[in-house]
């Protein structure tokens, strides 16, 4: 009799062990997403102690379009909830196509590579990710010039981005930046830095403006030819306007943009030059709408530049430009594996 009693205990204490183990290794990815899980069991108590054993199974998902949204963490013994297998997307995508259920989402075709994807620091209703990367090597022209020496560098570059978390429309910034240092020729130290910043607004589900402004601060190269003092800074601002509209099979894209550059010598502050220039834009831009994998688009813009110096006799040569550019292709949408565009034109 005693010996069956010792049998039922040690039965007890093997099957309640992993729970508790489970429990004490709580999930540090989000809470478990419990209305598409079932308990496997009750409260229990273990040497006078309550403990919740949160162990949980995902109810029948075959066929299923809807993925988890997040990792459930790893235990002690594993993951608390077991991925969700590949075949389960597999049969989604093959009920859709033979016309049985709805359009799976992104989340489907996503991996357990989106489960690891940093979830960075929240900030009221900002999502702020920062970043950096530190990098060293060796170069053969430290100067980038004919004849230029070899030497050491290091490369230090930081990042940081934030994004809005709103349900409609949405404001992001940014904030980057590299310094390539040389410690056998300090002169020829790169440093660079840009700050941008994006706003959408959604008006309707068919139109969409977008606007953006951009500065950027880098070193002209002291291999250009029209670097005299080899040490010329480049201020860079940008803005655009655009606006776009789905009309059925095809979106339409108004956009309007500014580029201002402003060259700078030997850090007085003083212009380099007769170089400082604006560029004026205007863009259209149609793309179809059939939701193919590859979908051609067509795009043309107006161009004029203008140098803030004008030529006062003939000697000096007009820089000011009027032009135009064409341009078509295929933008290629594969989810969040594959995306981009390849395109041919003229300018």
């Amino acid at each position: 009799m005693q010996r069956n009693i010792l049998a039922i205990v040690s039965f007890v204490i093997a099957f309640s062990g992993p729970g508790w183990a489970q429990d004490l290794s709580d999930d540090f990815r989000g809470p478990l997403d419990e209305e598409r899980a079932v308990p496997l069991e009750e409260p229990a108590s273990l040497e006078g102690r309550t403990v919740r054993s949160p162990v949980y199974v995902l109810r029948e998902t075959i066929s299923d379009p809807v993925a988890e949204s997040r990792s459930t963490g790893l235990g002690a013994v594993g993951r608390v909830v077991p991925v969700r297998p590949f075949s389960d997307r597999v049969d989604a995508v093959s009920r859709v196509q033979s016309g049985v259920g709805a359009l799976p989402t992104g989340d489907v075709f996503g991996g357990d590579t989106e489960f690891d994807q940093a979830d960075g620091i929240r900030l009221g209703t900002f999502t702020i990710l920062p970043e950096l990367a530190i990098a060293t090597g060796w170069t053969d022209n430290t100067s980038q010039t004919a004849g230029g020496g070899s030497g050491a560098l290091y490369r230090i570059s930081p990042n940081v981005s934030a994004t809005s978390n709103w349900a409609r429309h949405e404001l992001s910034f940014g904030l980057r930046g590299s310094y390539i240092a040389y410690p056998g020729e300090r002169d020829d130290n790169d440093p660079s830095i840009t700050a941008s910043s994006a706003l959408r607004l959604d008006l309707n589900s068919n139109t969409t403006v977008n606007a953006s402004a951009d500065y950027t601060y880098s070193r002209e190269d002291a291999s250009s030819a029209e670097n005299a003092g080899s040490s010329d800074d480049i201020h860079q601002i940008a803005a655009a306007l655009g606006i776009t509209r789905n009309a059925g099979l095809v979106a339409v894209t108004l956009r309007g943009g500014l580029d201002r550059n402003v060259y700078t010598a030997d850090g007085s502050g003083g212009t380099s030059s007769g170089r400082d220039n604006t560029l004026l834009s205007a863009n259209l831009r149609l793309d179809t709408n059939s939701g193919a994998l590859l979908a051609p688009f067509a795009e043309a813009s107006l161009l004029l530049r203008r140098y803030d110096r004008s030529c006062s006799d003939a000697l000096c040569e007009k820089r000011d430009a009027n032009g135009y550019q064409l341009r078509g292709g295929l933008v290629i949408s594969s989810g969040s594996k594959v995306s981009g565009e390849i395109a041919a034109g003229w300018r």
